[in-house]
C-alpha cells in the first residue's frame, strides 16, 4: 500500500513523511539533484532510493529501520559489527 497525501512544499512533504512512526525505506522521483539530496538527508528512514523503487538493496547494504521499523540492522557488514567487538592493543617497550 502506498499512501497518497498532497503537499505544497518540499518541507511540508518531509514533515508529513517524518511524522510517521515508521522509517524503513523511502524513495523520491525527481530530475532535480538538489531536491533529491535534500530529501535523502532529511527523511527519517534508513534507506533512500532516488528515481527507483524503495525495495532496492545491494548485498553489502545494511537493512533495518528507524523508529518502530526495527531494532537493528541485518546484512553482511552490519551482522559482522553486531557479532564482533573492536579492541585496540598498544605495545610499548616490548623487546
Amino acid at each position: 500500500m502506498v499512501p497518497i497525501i498532497t503537499f505544497k512544499t518540499a518541507e511540508e512533504a518531509i514533515e508529513i513523511a517524518n511524522a510517521s512512526k515508521f522509517g524503513l525505506s523511502s524513495c523520491i522521483f525527481s530530475a532535480d539533484q538538489k531536491t533529491c539530496a535534500k530529501f535523502a538527508c532529511e527523511l527519517e528512514a534508513s534507506g533512500m532510493v532516488i528515481n527507483g523503487a524503495s525495495f532496492y538493496r545491494s548485498f553489502e547494504q545494511p537493512f533495518g529501520g528507524y523508529k518502530y521499523s526495527g531494532i537493528g540492522t541485518e546484512g553482511v557488514m552490519s551482522t559482522f559489527d553486531e557479532m564482533t567487538h573492536t579492541k585496540s592493543i598498544v605495545l610499548k617497550n616490548i623487546l
